[in-house]
């Protein structure tokens, strides 16, 4: 799972179940003082944007339930690997996992696609993802302004945000990146192939786009990115579904209950629990 090169840019990848993803592009023997600096090369940040949104989604209660999932059986068949009742409860445990992670990719990729093309620091915003992008890309160049806003709490705030957009804006006014956009906005509307990218891509956009119009400035694109993640990959009853021990059962309760959540974002109360979620956010 990552962005593949028929989507452009680099060939990167996570993997779910370890939540570790390689970002291509990265040498370490040529990056490692740069890394270590805290000033890795602006061409890698939106590539780097979309790995760890994936990173983050599956941070969230859904993923380690889906971790859990994959290990706990496999626990059991080590430990008795004659045992056909363990080895049908692993595979009953794979083909959940793998039916859920394909239900959820889509919307995974949308999330991805639009941190790394949407997603702008603002004043409600605090995310791990900017976090992370300061910290590997940008340490140096906050340091060496330290002294002249370290007394300035707000000046600070705006001299960070002015950092990660100006490095954003490079990132994504590169060729790179405009390959990137035509691959993904040329791909079919489809769940097949690559699809899903941006079938996901658009849903995600297009709750952006109500949301801005219902609510205005408060629904900043970081806050709307986290408010969605956090619908998918923190509810209680899909993780609920992965634990229990219906596996068949559930592939099809799964795949309604992700339909159903789609379907409540463009209901009347999405608002309500938008507006709720960025207050305690802001």
């Amino acid at each position: 799972m990552g962005k593949p090169d028929d989507i452009g840019g680099l060939c990167s990848s996570i993997h779910i179940t370890r939540n570790n993803f390689v970002l291509q592009g990265i040498e370490l023997g040529a990056h490692i003082n740069d890394i270590v600096a805290g000033a890795m090369p602006s061409a890698l940040a939106c590539d780097f944007m979309h790995e760890s949104t994936h990173h983050w989604c599956y941070s969230f209660q859904v993923g380690y339930a889906m971790a859990i999932l994959r290990h706990r059986a496999r626990l059991a068949l080590m430990a008795n690997p004659n045992h056909d009742a363990q080895i049908k409860k692993m595979l009953n445990e794979e083909v959940l996992l793998r039916c859920t992670r394909a239900a959820l990719d889509p919307l995974a990729e949308g999330l991805s696609m639009f941190a790394e093309l949407d997603v702008c620091p603002g004043p409600f915003t605090s995310q791990p993802i900017l976090n992370w992008l300061t910290c590997i890309f940008l340490r140096k160049e906050i340091e060496q302004q330290r002294s002249a806003i370290e007394n300035d709490a707000a000046g600070a705030a705006g001299a960070l945000d002015a950092a990660v957009m100006r490095l954003l804006n490079t990132c994504r006014e590169g060729n790179a990146a405009r390959r990137v956009r035509e691959k993904l906005l040329s791909q079919p509307l489809a769940l097949k192939g690559r699809g899903h990218y941006l079938l996901g891509y658009m849903l995600v956009k297009r709750i952006a786009r109500r949301l801005r119009r219902e609510v205005g400035l408060l629904a900043e694109s970081g806050l709307v990115l986290e408010w969605i993640m956090r619908f998918f990959f923190d509810d209680a009853q899909l993780i609920h579904m992965l634990l229990s021990d219906k596996h068949v059962d559930n592939i099809n309760k799964i795949i309604t209950r992700i339909e159903a959540r789609i379907n409540a974002l463009f209901g009347d109360d999405a608002i309500d629990w938008f507006r709720t979620f960025a207050r305690h956010r802001a």
